[in-house]
């Protein structure tokens, strides 16, 4: 019975702060959040501050949650003032005492405010819950840690990053090497797809090749895609960013495996042809063309002839020479604009 007591006397405590936080400072926040104006931490600070109004350390995981509920709704968030709002509370650095607690309830909120103040945030806070067994902690704490300027930031990438990798991985790894780009050039992605053993992980290595140009590593993939031990998913995604590079000296080999390539490698050795846009690739497509008898190929191979062939040449003459209602309706299709793959 008095556990009992505790525990509803807590339970009330808890939702009276939750209560006061959001009657106190909702309105204000929804003001500077959603503003268009750029405000600076000192303006934030004198409309949410004062003696009369000082901010506790109790009321900080209150206040935290308030401000990750109201940027989760559909409004134009101001990244400034959310940023400097963060600052004006003091949270970035509320939060890391809180992380070094092993106790700690609110991970998810230390993370989550933490991944939005990373150039403000301790990477010693962040590397700390990279060890939690809890997966999705540990792997978010990865993540963030990647955006922090060191000599080791990347290191999370050895040994497939992590087990059971996922879409959710594949997400934050992404944003992680974007903000990281933004500060200087990313290294060779392409160390880590030679070590990399889950073809998830391999494959999207290889997709971030192509996303951030690293046009020096086109060589490796090359190989790789010789490589008779590579697995479908990693060829079809090497054949794909070859294109994304617009590798020319790929196109050989590209070709010379199409034949023997299950339909997702040749789908995306059509993507590629479609991007590196030569005449030895217009010819190419116009060939399996004449070859192909899978309907939703030929849409693909069709969509790219129109994409390579800049004088339409072929393209018309093909169309001319359609004589099934499906080829005219494709042609039809393609030709009032709708060749975006």
């Amino acid at each position: 019975m008095i556990r009992i007591f505790f525990i509803a006397k807590n339970r009330k405590k808890t939702e009276t702060r939750k209560k006061q936080i959001k009657d106190q400072y909702e309105d204000k926040l929804e003001d500077i959040l959603f503003a268009e104006k750029d405000l600076s931490q000192q303006e934030i600070s004198n409309k949410l501050i004062n003696d009369k109004n000082p901010v506790l350390e109790w009321s900080k995981p209150y206040l935290s949650k308030l401000i990750l509920t109201l940027t989760n709704q559909e409004m134009k968030l101001n990244v400034n003032n959310y940023r400097e709002t963060l600052k004006a509370f003091e949270l970035h650095e509320y939060w890391e005492n809180q992380l070094k607690n092993k106790n700690i309830e609110d991970e998810g909120t230390a993370l989550r405010i933490l991944d939005d103040m990373s150039e403000d945030a301790s990477s010693n806070a962040i590397s700390n819950k990279a060890t939690s067994q809890n997966n999705n902690l540990r792997k978010h704490a990865k993540s963030i840690f990647m955006k922090f300027d060191s000599n080791d930031a990347f290191k999370f990438l050895d040994d497939d990053f992590d087990k059971d990798f996922n879409a959710l991985d594949e997400v934050r790894i992404h944003d992680a090497l974007k903000d990281k780009s933004k500060e200087r050039p990313l290294p060779p992605l392409i160390r880590w797809v030679s070590t990399a053993e889950n073809e998830f992980f391999k494959s999207f290595l290889i997709q971030e090749i192509g996303y951030f140009n690293q046009i020096d590593s086109a060589d490796q993939l090359v190989e790789i895609f010789k490589d008779p031990n590579t697995t479908h998913r990693v060829k079809a995604q090497v054949a794909k960013t070859l294109g994304t590079l617009k590798y020319a000296p790929a196109i050989p080999y590209l070709i010379e495996n199409y034949g023997t390539s299950v339909q997702e490698v040749q789908e995306n050795i059509i993507y590629a042809m479609g991007e590196i846009k030569n005449p030895e690739t217009l010819d190419f497509l116009e060939k399996i063309y004449h070859e192909t008898h899978n309907k939703e190929t030929l849409i693909k191979v069709l969509q790219n002839i129109y994409l390579v062939d800049d004088s339409k040449v072929v393209f018309n003459k093909l169309k001319e020479a359609s004589t099934t209602e499906f080829e005219k309706s494709i042609f039809d299709y393609i030709d009032q604009g709708f060749s975006v793959r």
